[in-house]
């Protein structure tokens, strides 16, 4: 049964290799640039999962990938070469190379704002650590990592990096910690079908309860590892099947033990495991001996002799490297800070040389300097002061001439907004309190009616008022001032329910808006202002004053401007007409109240 799952495993990977190639080919035909990268990182992918032997293709066809990307500078392929040569080095044990990739890898990344690729660095990184033993740098990347993940909400990544930090806390004797993070991370796991990581994390249970001398729990987890792991060949069954062995020999059951063991080895003998070779042939050398075969276990004992001096020399190399990595990184920071000095020494001989012949010509030039500075500062001042208080177009006008000429508009649209009982609850609050108010409130209406293009003409005690369709005359200042007008009022339902919460005083606002002709223009010598005249500001204020509280009353000839916009015809706008107003010299007027069936989609455009 193993030899048939094992050569279907190769008929898949011959496929997908046949496949892969299949797809470079003929994106190479097409010119199709970034298939070829694609399609070169993926092939690389494969020569790296067929073992060490076929390293070289791996890191040739990444190199031509990192090629091709920089030279027609596509930052997500470069990235991703240089995640996929960390990678390669990561298994060869070159931690030093491995980290200058994924360091470069993060570079481009964080350029790109790529997420998900400065995950994947993070999270091969911590895992590097892991191997070099070096477990609390380890988790601080993995953690780094495990956040990037919960923000992008990318579950796969998520549920591995909990396994890995799972893993590195076992390492370091901290078991608690570890049950939890593999408990989490199988929970994780487990809506995505993933059987092997769910193994793994099994088997990361089975390393903790073995720890605990839990001999009982052990055999649990691990018993549960061997049943999903029945359709799969991988050094997590083989390692469930002995760790199942020690579970079984703790609690003194040895025939159980041995029957599992060398379950074990059947895997081992289609994989190269050092290190779980060397543990499963120890167990079966002790368990033989408790059951009296002396002569298997003598033989066992042998094969365990010569995986122990196998992983011997395995784990010397990997300390060498590490030892080498450490040292490499070191020196080239050191390299680093040793050129950046001499670059500053040099610089800084430039710069005293330079100081020392031109000591004067500089001092004078400062002092221009500073002078100009400050004029242009005063200016700045002066220009930003004007702006506060007249729109752009008048500023530079009066800038200009000195004088800024009266105009007159045929199509404005005026907003009063006033709070209802605002004398009766001002007395209420101390003066402190109702200066905070208002000005909560009057920022919260300069920042909604900036964003729709409307002109601030000024506030009177606790009246706002503003006018679409000026300085500048524009065709849609109607609709401009009714959508401002609706999120002033859904801003003050907000406001109002906060402060009701916090048992605190409440303004309630009335909105009244008008279309028509007005004259505007600067008025005055002294703290002179931008305002407007005219019938519509009357009748603006009217609409106000005859409103209701919390609603947005606007007049006939607004709703006749507003009330074929595409908002309405959708049925996001509602109006209800409230009969007519007297007003002087215009006669009797239309009166509607205006509400938006949706907050998030009422806007005409």
């Amino acid at each position: 049964m193993l030899y048939y799952k094992l050569s279907e495993a190769t008929k898949d990977t011959v496929l997908t290799r046949q496949t892969i190639t299949k797809g470079l080919t003929l994106a190479k035909r097409i010119n199709y640039v970034h298939g070829i990268t694609m399609g070169l990182n993926t092939l690389g992918q494969y020569y790296r999962q067929q073992g060490i032997k076929d390293y070289p293709k791996s890191i040739a066809l990444y190199d031509s990938a990192l090629n091709i990307s920089t030279r027609v500078r596509n930052k997500a392929d470069m990235a991703t070469a240089y995640h996929n040569l960390g990678q390669i080095f990561r298994f060869k044990g070159d931690y030093a190379r491995a980290l200058d990739y994924y360091n470069k890898a993060n570079v481009v990344a964080m350029k790109q704002s790529d997420s998900t690729q400065i995950m994947w660095n993070y999270h091969d990184i911590g895992w590097m650590r892991i191997s070099m033993k070096n477990y609390p740098e380890a988790i601080a990347y993995l953690e780094k990592g495990l956040a990037l993940a919960n923000a992008i909400q990318h579950a796969y990544a998520t549920a591995d990096i909990t396994m890995h930090i799972g893993e590195a806390y076992w390492f370091m004797g901290k078991f608690d910690s570890s049950l939890f993070l593999s408990n989490k991370a199988y929970d994780l796991f487990e809506p995505q079908k993933s059987d092997e990581n769910m193994i793994h994390c099994l088997n990361q249970l089975g390393w903790v309860y073995e720890s605990r001398f839990q001999w009982k729990e052990a055999e649990d987890v691990y018993r549960r590892a061997i049943m999903m792991s029945e359709d799969s060949v991988s050094k997590w069954s083989a390692c469930a099947f002995a760790g199942l062995g020690d579970a079984l020999y703790g609690q003194g059951r040895y025939k159980e033990a041995l029957l599992n063991y060398k379950r074990a080895a059947e895997f081992l003998s289609f994989e190269t495991i050092d290190r779980l070779t060397k543990e499963c042939y120890e167990g079966l050398a002790k368990a033989y001996v408790k059951v009296g075969d002396f002569k298997n276990a003598y033989e066992a004992q042998l094969k365990f002799k010569s995986a122990s001096d196998s992983v011997l020399i395995l784990e010397n190399s990997e300390k060498l490297l590490a030892t080498q990595a450490q040292y490499d990184f070191e020196k080239q920071r050191s390299d680093e800070r040793i050129a950046r000095e001499n670059e500053l020494a040099r610089q800084r001989n430039i710069r005293n040389t330079i100081t020392a012949g031109l000591g004067g010509a500089i001092l004078f030039l400062f002092v221009v300097y500073r002078q100009r500075n400050k004029i242009k500062a005063g200016k700045k001042r002066s220009d930003e002061l004007l702006l506060n208080i007249l729109p752009e177009e008048v500023a530079e006008e009066l800038k200009a001439k000195g004088s800024a000429d009266a105009k007159q508009f045929d199509d404005v649209t005026v907003m009063f907004t006033d709070f209802k009982n605002f004398t009766q609850i001002s007395e209420r609050l101390s003066p402190a309190e109702l200066v905070a108010e208002i000005h909560t409130c009057f920022k919260a209406f300069d920042t909604i009616i900036g964003k729709h293009n409307i002109e601030k003409i000024k506030t009177i005690g606790d009246s706002y008022m503003c006018a679409g369709g000026l300085p500048v005359a524009n065709t849609t200042n109607a609709i401009d001032v009714v959508n401002a007008a609706l999120e002033i009022q859904q801003f003050m339902q907000q406001h109002l329910l906060q402060r009701k919460n916090e048992g605190k005083e409440v303004f309630e606002i009335r909105i009244g808006v008008h279309t028509g002709p007005v004259v505007a223009g600067i008025v005055g010598i002294k703290k002179f202002a931008y305002d407007i005249w005219g019938d519509t500001v009357n009748i603006a204020s009217r609409m106000e004053s005859s409103g209701e509280a919390g609603k947005v009353n606007i007049s006939g000839a607004t709703y006749e401007l507003v009330k074929n916009g595409p908002a309405c015809q959708s049925g996001k706008l509602s109006f209800l007409h409230r009969g007519k107003i007297q007003a002087k010299n215009k006669g009797e007027i239309d009166m509607y109240f205006v509400e938006a069936i949706s907050w998030q989609e009422f806007h005409f455009r």
